[in-house]
């Protein structure tokens, strides 16, 4: 008959360690993901840029009056005439940013 071998068990206080160093990765690697979602969804300006591109196309075809001058709840959206070209302003209302396009009538 084989003799068994008693093996130690492991103590409580390496117990709590191990679960602390993995509450540590766990917390650590939440906190990033949540910094990279909130950087992505307040850069993103999908909509401006469509908006955008919407009316630089109206106004090239004349289906909207130059000057024009739109408000959302985020932009201010302006077009001024300036010799045979037209000059694109999008300002952000929060940190007073700028976007600034210039194109051709034709």
């Amino acid at each position: 008959m084989v003799v068994l071998k008693k093996i130690k068990g492991s103590a409580l206080l390496e117990s709590i360690i191990a679960t602390v160093i993995v509450m540590v990765v766990f917390v650590s690697a939440t906190l990033i993901i949540n910094t990279i979602f909130k950087s992505i969804i307040k850069n993103n300006n999908d909509a401006l840029t469509n908006r955008i591109e919407a009316v630089v196309y109206f106004s090239k075809h004349k289906k909207i009056a130059v000057p024009f001058y739109e408000e959302t709840a985020f932009w201010e959206i302006s077009i001024t005439p300036q010799e045979s070209r037209l000059l694109m302003k999008a300002t952000n209302k929060k940190n007073e940013k700028q976007k600034t396009l210039e194109f051709d009538t034709q």
